[in-house]
């Protein structure tokens, strides 16, 4: 059926129970390998939103298992596969991240899977980084062609296929497209805006790590062109959302949230609409001090959403912030404002870390060249 807009964390808050986590992240209620526990009340003393998303952050970010059930094998162009448990778990933890931005969950599908695992091969096995890979590559194949063209792709050390937490390791191959590291994607963050697509329906993420020494040994390709276009579209999606989120990504436990590009997307459904005039003004919600932003701009409307990008100043972690956003005109209309309050909850405060650099480790996205199917009739693989 169709999906309905998800209610606010705060409502999420209020009705809590078992089966709102399975539907929101596709998690089997058996509690097997790979699922969500319940949850249960936050620890004395903490805000209940907060205590709510570091407890679901935790989970998405733990798995005991083995990431592949046949390891990839560059020198022969074995892609390799991961375990069911290790797909669904990239699975579960972008959609706790969708979650925070009431948007509906991604289901993982199969045939996106072994495509996106064969682009990562790819990827590795050539030492290099393609949305459009040649016939001449080597491992090249049909599904690893339409897999690299139709994912978001990552490669390089950032990834540490090979850490020796699996959970974290996951966690990482979802939120290096929400951090967007490289000078790439300063302006234009479309590997977060394809994430944050709210008609992102089925999906998959494909890794492979190949131990051979002095190349590109790490790789993966994060599947999107899966869309349901039924699905209908929220006011606005914005980087963080409204009432609260998190305030480090995995693999960038030493960097603040305020290190990334922020963003603000609006849906436009085809029309013409205009941010080239918007303004963003942040407060502290208890003070008022203003906090510094600049150098807005318009992203690259071939990617997801029509969005606009920004740098902020110092962010404080578990505090609440106003934001308002004016002067968006949508589809010809009259200029339009937006409101809303956010805090960003430390769930693993560092005490002594040094900010990490934002490493390379990411190209641009793939680009919506055509107009869109609804997804009943679109596969790329066939």
């Amino acid at each position: 059926m169709p999906w309905q807009r998800l209610p606010s964390l705060q409502q999420v808050w209020a009705g809590m129970v078992l089966s709102l986590l399975c539907l929101f992240l596709l998690a089997a209620c058996g509690g097997g390998e790979g699922s969500l526990t319940a949850v249960g009340p936050p620890p004395a003393g903490e805000l209940p939103i907060a205590g709510f998303l570091c407890q679901l952050d935790r989970q998405t970010r733990s798995f005991a298992g083995p990431i592949y059930a046949e390891q990839p094998q560059a020198a022969t162009c074995n892609p390799g596969r991961l375990t069911p448990a290790a797909a669904q778990k990239m699975m579960d933890r972008l959609n706790f991240l969708r979650l925070l931005h009431e948007l509906p969950p991604v289901k993982l599908n199969p045939e996106f899977l072994e495509a996106a695992q064969q682009a990562a091969l790819m990827q590795v096995a050539n030492g290099a980084l393609s949305h459009q890979p040649p016939p001449s590559w080597r491992c090249f194949t049909p599904a690893g062609e339409a897999g690299s063209r139709f994912s978001n792709l990552a490669v390089g050390p950032i990834l540490e296929l090979n850490g020796p937490d699996p959970g974290r390791v996951l966690a990482r191959q979802v939120d290096i497209y929400f951090a967007e590291p490289g000078r790439e994607n300063f302006v234009d963050v479309g590997h977060r805006r394809w994430n944050l697509y709210p008609q992102y329906a089925q999906g998959a993420y494909g890794i492979v790590f190949d131990p051979r020494a002095g190349r590109v040994t790490q790789a993966n390709a994060n599947w999107i062109f899966g869309f349901d276009e039924s699905v209908p579209d929220p006011e606005f999606i914005a980087f963080p959302e409204k009432d609260g989120y998190l305030y480090r990504l995995e693999g960038f436990s030493g960097q603040p949230l305020s290190a990334y590009r922020w963003s603000f997307s609006v849906p436009s459904r085809g029309g013409l609409s205009d941010l080239s005039q918007a303004q963003i003004r942040i407060t502290d919600a208890v003070t008022g001090e203003p906090v510094p932003v600049g150098d807005i701009r318009v992203g690259d409307p071939a990617f997801g959403l029509e969005t606009l990008t920004y740098s902020v100043g110092s962010i404080q972690p578990n505090r609440n912030y106003t934001f308002e956003i004016s002067g968006i005109r949508l589809n010809g209309g009259p200029p339009r404002s937006y409101r809303y309050t956010t805090a960003l909850y430390d769930c693993d405060p560092q005490t002594s870390q040094r900010p990490a650099p934002l490493t390379e480790g990411l190209g641009i996205p793939p680009r919506l060249l055509w107009q869109m199917e609804p997804f009943n009739s679109f596969n790329p693989l066939n």
